[in-house]
């Protein structure tokens, strides 16, 4: 749900536990923050977001067998199921493969969900602009905030951590699709409706002195053209490449899908896809 969410939940469990965090590469380019993360015993992984190729594929898979390898010794680790900072007031794990990876690889292991709740809204979120802050412009914010209310009357606001022992009803022999959307009820709960529950926007003051909170920023969107309007071969070649990333055949699936919660593409697949596109069409 944000950034500092890692901090949280190893502060609740590092005494413990002394899980492993599995982090993604740029955040190890903080000199402190690589510090901690080397001492804690973490792990990088690509950033599959901002483009793939055969040497961030090699990296992505190198890491999930140290990962596998930690498990199968008893050891913890801590992995978030998508991979990314949430972009909305959902948790959407998509077609990401990491947890069906080492359950694939690991099956009997014991595997605990983490629900954190109060930190949309927070300024290492996604929630004001869209977008956040590098860590190291975070902590310097941060540090600004504190100092500013004297320490002692920082404005603050509540952050739980619920944790859950997943049990027989959890499919981990399954499908991706399958655990992942299993993951995904659990992390937001569901309505009557069998519709995921949105986490409120929770917004608190930077300044003791002063209750006015921070003003949300549009986000950019952008105008996509209609499916309808897209040339019939153009659709035809890219929905042949968007079933053989996902085996599936073209009648299964239409042009209003999302690639990650409807036709259950991973980054790699979705960064190939773009790839794809890029190379015959830019």
């Amino acid at each position: 749900p944000a950034a500092f969410d890692p901090l949280f939940v190893s502060c609740v469990l590092w005494r413990n536990f002394s899980p492993s965090p599995v982090a993604v590469e740029y955040i190890f380019r903080n000199k402190i923050l690589n510090a901690l993360l080397c001492w804690m015993g973490g792990l990088s992984i690509p950033n599959f977001m901002k483009g793939n190729n055969s040497y961030k594929q090699e990296k992505g898979e190198e890491t999930l067998q140290k990962v596998s390898n930690l498990l199968s010794e008893g050891k913890q680790v801590l992995f978030y199921p998508s991979g990314k900072l949430r972009l909305d007031n959902v948790e959407i794990v998509g077609g990401a493969s990491g947890i069906y990876s080492l359950l694939k690889n690991n099956p009997d292991i014991h595997v605990v969900a983490i629900r954190t709740q109060g930190l949309w809204g927070s300024m290492s979120s996604r929630a004001l602009t869209g977008k956040v802050l590098c860590l190291g412009g975070l902590i310097k914010k941060g540090f600004k905030i504190v100092l500013k209310n004297f320490i002692f009357f920082v404005p603050k606001r509540n952050v739980s951590v619920e944790m859950e022992l997943l049990g027989d009803d959890f499919p981990r022999n399954s499908g991706r699709l399958e655990i992942n959307r299993y993951l995904e009820k659990w992390f937001n709960g569901v309505d009557e409706q069998g519709k995921l529950i949105e986490e409120p926007l929770r917004q608190v003051s930077y300044s003791f002195w002063n209750k006015k909170v921070p003003e949300l920023s549009l986000v950019k969107t952008w105008n996509l053209p209609e499916p309808e309007k897209i040339p019939n071969n153009i659709k035809k070649h890219i929905g042949e490449e968007i079933a053989r990333l996902t085996k599936m055949k073209i009648d299964e699936f239409n042009f209003n899908d999302l690639l990650q919660t409807d036709l259950g593409m991973d980054s790699l697949d979705v960064a190939a896809l773009i790839s794809f596109i890029k190379y015959h069409y830019q």
